[in-house]
């Protein structure tokens, strides 16, 4: 048979219930737990299903190739692609205007200053969209060869920030460049970009063009009683030249 894989997101693992919750590439832990009129349920859960129900949809994709497989053998590849970074062309238009991360940098660029986050925690994981394809087409290729069962596969880790140190977010998106460009291991400069309070970043932001859509995006990333970001484990993790910021 010929293999299935799914793109998928880490959100699945939101549901975990944890604190500090990690996803690890294995059957996402938890289960959503909010439904319409359910007045036990927990607010970080339905903050995570507010958002149209993208989440939950990729956690229920994943459960139904998981049974698939193990009903039919079906090979199945669950790809997590982490956070992925515009670049070139993609990163201007219409789409790009859209996009929350490409938001998020641009304007940090702009201003010289990120927002401050105070009510989450967790890292925020980027990748290059090269990452992404180049894992995506690795598992085509060793799935036509009848290699795997069911396998899940995490995209993640060219660039992982702690949402306590978002104002080194530029400096290291520069030196993971100079990795990508001179292929060796690079270090932060050093250099920190100023911090302000949400709103205040959000009103500057937006004056300098900023989306309002991509802004209120932005603004739920530190919502309070919002879920914490899960820290994505896996191959791309134990690699040479991942850059991390704690």
């Amino acid at each position: 048979m010929s293999p299935e894989h799914f793109v998928s997101t880490p959100g699945v693992g939101l549901f975990s219930g944890d604190e500090n919750p990690e996803l690890h590439p294995e059957r996402a832990p938890g289960a959503p737990r909010v439904l319409a009129g359910n007045h036990g349920a927990d607010p970080r859960a339905a903050n995570i299903l507010g958002s149209g129900g993208y989440v939950a949809s990729k956690w229920a994709c994943e459960r139904l190739l998981e049974r698939t497989n193990k009903l039919t053998r079906l090979p199945v590849w669950i790809h997590r692609p982490s956070t992925i970074l515009r670049e070139g062309a993609d990163a201007e238009g219409k789409g790009a205007r859209l996009d929350w991360l490409n938001g998020l940098v641009q304007y940090a660029r702009v201003l010289q200053a990120v927002p401050a986050i105070k009510n989450v925690k967790g890292a925020l994981d980027i990748v290059h969209p090269r990452t992404v394809c180049t894992g995506i087409v690795d598992a085509v290729l060793r799935g036509a060869r009848g290699q795997v069962d069911l396998e899940y596969v995490h995209e993640v880790g060219d660039v992982v920030v702690s949402l306590d140190s978002l104002e080194y977010l530029l400096s290291a998106l520069e030196a993971r460049r100079g990795y990508e460009e001179e292929g060796v291991e690079t270090s932060l400069s050093g250099t920190k970009c100023e911090i302000l309070p949400m709103a205040e970043w959000l009103t500057r932001a937006t004056r300098a063009g900023l989306h309002l859509a991509v802004a209120m995006l932005i603004e739920n990333m530190d919502k309070p009683g919002g879920p914490n970001f899960p820290r994505l484990r896996g191959r791309r993790n134990e690699t040479n030249g991942q850059l991390q910021v704690e």
